[in-house]
């Protein structure tokens, strides 16, 4: 039996010199879909026609520990970037915590499983404030873990075993010794693993090898999936361009799988700059109910990401420097973050997944798009959904699925 999977890795580095309350406007969904939003720009726009794929969800929680440590324009800088109010001058990023205690407290069984777990690795002898260890635990479940930076063997190997081990073995060797030196006193991680099978799965024996159109217009042939059930679908058009969206259930309902489809191959980029988050809950409300024929491919990405380069271009930009105001998490005034990644993967198929504006669009009746049909034959996007909170796990894009198929390829087998 096949199982798909995905899963996420966030690891902050902070080195240097040996060492809220949100807005009433703010809710869970207003934070993740923003800035998941901001970010899936500047991923985007850096990996011109690639597969992409990453973990909103685990930057944002990634971001807010070292907010609970910051103080003026850092901590500034990183509220305005996740859509927190940036005028709260207190550590407090009380949703952050909220989402966090709702999912660590999902319960797992064999076809939905998310597990959230965050980490600090901090240079024996270094003195954080005890303040900022229990906000880390009581705010994010964060586990405090002394090691030896100097010994950068023993402790790639020990933060190695840590996250292979949050991530059911999906992300291995994710750190050399080189990574370390004398002057690294703390090291956040961040991991999210998620699994779920369909509420109603696709069979094996209906996936035929189509054709899949890229934006470049060339034709490629990849194993696509085939299922009729009843589920959410909604279509709408302006005046440029035309899509549908689609809503694939998991079991137990606490997550879904959205697909944004374009009428046209090469619409996706014009999609990505009109996506806002309001037009994103336009979508979902106005959805409705209908039996949809679905046509959707297998895909898998894996993708690591210079996170410290996509956070400048989202202005934060303090948190990099010696001159950061980490106060909070101690005394130390060089205390800064020297490196941030991001590593995520998602593999979709017939079981399910397992891991790691002026212009908006409005409902309408499209007559050239032909209805109870869903055929992702073509570019889209795709958002993994928390529904109890409204949070964005992971999101990404799906530009050219033979790519994800270039190493054991099971087109044969069809």
């Amino acid at each position: 039996m096949r199982v798909a999977i995905i899963q996420s890795v966030l690891l902050t580095f902070l080195g240097g010199i040996p060492v809220t309350q949100c807005s009433p406007q703010s809710s869970p969904s207003d934070i993740s879909v923003g800035f998941a939003l901001d970010l899936y720009r500047v991923i985007g726009e850096s990996q011109k026609d690639e597969n992409i794929v990453f973990s909103p969800l685990s930057v944002t929680l990634a971001l807010g520990m070292v907010g609970l440590g910051a103080k003026e324009t850092t901590l500034h800088q990183i509220r305005k970037a996740i859509q927190d109010n940036e005028n709260q001058e207190g550590p407090e990023f009380t949703i952050l915590r909220s989402i966090s205690k709702a999912m660590t407290t999902t319960t797992a069984s064999e076809d939905y499983s998310l597990k959230l777990a965050n980490a600090l690795y901090v240079q024996e002898g270094s003195m954080l404030r005890d303040q900022y260890l229990h906000s880390s635990r009581d705010y994010f479940n964060a586990t405090i873990k002394m090691v030896n930076f100097h010994d950068s063997a023993v402790t790639a190997k020990r933060l190695n075993s840590w996250v292979e081990n949050q991530t059911n073995g999906k992300i291995r060797h994710l750190f050399s010794s080189q990574e370390f030196n004398p002057h690294t006193r703390m090291v956040l991680v961040n991991a999210i693993y998620f699994k779920g099978a369909w509420k109603q799965k696709f069979s094996p024996e209906n996936t035929l090898l189509m054709d899949f159109t890229k934006q470049d217009g060339s034709v490629t042939q990849i194993p696509m999936m085939h299922l009729k059930l009843t589920t959410n679908i909604g279509y709408f058009t302006n005046d440029m361009t035309e899509l549908r969206v689609l809503e694939l259930l998991y079991s137990g309902d606490e997550a879904s799988l959205i697909v944004i489809l374009p009428a046209k191959c090469n619409d996706i980029e014009y999609v990505e700059k009109l996506i806002t988050a309001e037009q994103i809950h336009t979508w979902l409300s106005e959805m409705t109910e209908e039996e949809v024929e679905i046509n959707l491919p297998r895909f898998k990405i894996e993708q690591k990401i210079n996170l410290k380069k996509s956070l400048r271009h989202l202005n934060v930009t303090e948190i990099f420097e010696s001159g950061s105001n980490l106060s909070r998490m101690s005394d130390s005034m060089e205390l800064h973050i020297s490196k941030a990644a991001h590593q995520a993967f998602i593999e979709v198929n017939e079981e399910g997944s397992e891991a790691a504006a002026s212009t908006g669009m409005q409902a309408a009746a499209i007559m050239s798009l032909q209805h109870h049909k869903f055929v992702a034959d073509h570019p889209f996007l795709f958002i993994i959904k928390h529904n109890t909170t409204g949070s964005i796990l992971f999101m990404g894009r799906v530009m050219n699925p033979e790519i994800m198929n270039s190493n054991g390829r099971d087109t044969e087998a069809l």
